[in-house]
C-alpha cells in the first residue's frame, strides 16, 4: 500500500503501517546473521521508525508470510524454489541409500550449508580424512 492511501481491508486486517522500502529494510535485518537481534529488539526498531507499536510475535508471522523463516530468534535463510528442490532430491537420495543399507556421511564446507555434499558408503569402507 502506498503512503497516504486509505486501507480498505476491513477490521479483520489491521492497516499496514510500513512502506515497502521499510519492509525491505526490516526483512534484511531480520534474516541477518546477528544473533543478538530478537523479535523484541526488531519490534522496538520498527516502532521507533514508524511510530506504531508492533508485537514481537508479529515479526516472525510477517516473515513467514513473505516466505522467510525466523528460527532462533530471527535468524533464517530465505528458501528459494531451487533450495526446496535440492532438499527434496537430498531426502529422496537419503531414503534410497538407507533402503540399500548404505551408511550416510555429510561432507560440509565450514563456509556455507549450501556447500554440503552427501556421500554414501557401503559397510566396511574406510574414509581418508582430508585437510
Amino acid at each position: 500500500m502506498q503512503e497516504g492511501t486509505k486501507d480498505r481491508r476491513g477490521p479483520s486486517h489491521p492497516p499496514q503501517c510500513t512502506t515497502s522500502r521499510l519492509n525491505g529494510q526490516i526483512v534484511r535485518m531480520a534474516v541477518g546473521t546477528d544473533r543478538s537481534v530478537t523479535s523484541g529488539t526488531e519490534a522496538q526498531h520498527i516502532e521507533s521508525v514508524t511510530h506504531h507499536s508492533m508485537s514481537p510475535r508479529t515479526i516472525p508471522r510477517h516473515l513467514q508470510q513473505s516466505g522467510l523463516s525466523a528460527s532462533s530468534p530471527l535468524l533464517g535463510l530465505p528458501l528459494t524454489q531451487n533450495h526446496k528442490r535440492l532438499c527434496r532430491q537430498w531426502c529422496d537420495k537419503r531414503r534410497i541409500w538407507q533402503q540399500n543399507g548404505m551408511k550416510l556421511f555429510l561432507l560440509t564446507s565450514h563456509a556455507s550449508v549450501c556447500n554440503t555434499t552427501m556421500v554414501g558408503f557401503e559397510s566396511g569402507d574406510t574414509v581418508e580424512r582430508g585437510c
